[in-house]
């Protein structure tokens, strides 16, 4: 399984909140073993994976938050059998 990184647009702050502006393509796709807090910081360039925070948005998708914030989306992309 294979899934492409979407990185989010952020807007907002610490005590307000924060809300995705927009989803961004990147065209970098991942296997699904780089789906771990280690992994995919490594992959994205982030520091340290205890600040990262990955949930499944339904099957398709899983959502990543890093530092409190969201960060980016894997899309799972179909197959190509």
């Amino acid at each position: 399984m294979k899934y492409e990184i979407y990185l989010y647009d952020v807007w907002g702050n610490d005590e307000d909140g924060y809300e995705v502006n927009d989803v961004l393509p990147t065209g970098t796709v991942v296997g699904e073993d780089v789906i771990s807090e280690d992994r995919l910081c490594k992959v994205l360039g982030l520091g340290d994976p205890a600040k990262m925070d990955i949930d499944d948005l339904g099957g398709d998708a899983l959502s990543v938050d890093y530092d409190g914030k969201p960060y980016c989306e894997l899309r799972r992309m179909e197959d190509d059998d």
